[in-house]
């Protein structure tokens, strides 16, 4: 149980997650609630990994993002390819040990030849969906109900039609995870986490997990808006 959110902005890939982490029985019931999990995964930074449901389906899944990102072809594929290649190897995995249908998503961020790339894997089916600058924020797991409106709400409000900034992008995804994790009633919980894909210093592609000092900004952004609403 999680919350994920992706952002796609002009020139670079927001991901972020909440914290939580749910025990459950052989049953499937709740047992207790964990803080402080890592939920994002950055391969040799460059590439972006946050899954919601089952922990050892994702583990397996980064495991093949990082296979797949050490093959020069992949590297070099287009978003689409990189896209069914992950979903095809995942799938076929996932199989091998007999794994339950809507047992886990995911969101990756990959750098390409025109910039960073957010594609989503429904945990529906585990099929790629890239995410467009028409279509350019995603939310999933337990929290989405709640993530979805918000994010449409800071899109008609803010940035219309339009990607938004990094900066604006950041604060969107600070304000959608603070809000899920306080109005959830279980599953979530802080702290959030988030990751960037963009240029670096030297131009290049990179990905990074923001610092406290830096989410500690946000947040102060956040309230600072809050309070003026």
């Amino acid at each position: 149980m999680t919350i994920v959110v992706g952002i796609r902005c002009v020139k670079d890939v927001i991901i972020g997650t909440d914290s939580a982490a749910m025990v459950t029985s052989a049953t499937h019931q709740p047992t207790i609630q964990q803080s402080g999990r890592q939920k994002i995964e950055i391969i040799h930074d460059q590439v972006i990994v946050a899954g919601t449901g089952e922990v050892g389906l994702g583990q397996r899944f980064v495991d093949i993002a990082k296979r797949a990102w050490n093959d020069s072809r992949f590297q070099q594929a287009s978003v689409m390819d990189m896209g069914r290649i992950l979903s095809r190897h995942a799938l076929d995995d996932f199989r091998q040990t007999h794994a339950p249908s809507m047992a886990y998503g995911a969101l990756v961020a990959v750098p390409c030849s025109d910039g960073p790339e957010l594609i989503e894997f429904a945990i529906t089916n585990f099929q790629p969906e890239v995410q467009t600058q028409g279509n350019w924020y995603v939310s999933m797991g337990i929290g989405q109900s709640i993530a979805d409106p918000l994010l449409e709400f800071l899109r008609t409000t803010f940035w219309s039609d339009d990607p938004p900034s990094r900066q604006d992008g950041l604060f969107a995804a600070t304000m959608v995870l603070q809000l899920t994790c306080s109005m959830a009633p279980i599953g979530v919980a802080e702290p959030i986490q988030i990751a960037v894909l963009g240029s670096n210093e030297e131009d290049r592609l990179s990905a990074r997990r923001l610092s406290e000092d830096e989410l500690l900004e946000h947040k102060q952004n956040v309230n600072d808006a809050l309070e003026h609403f």
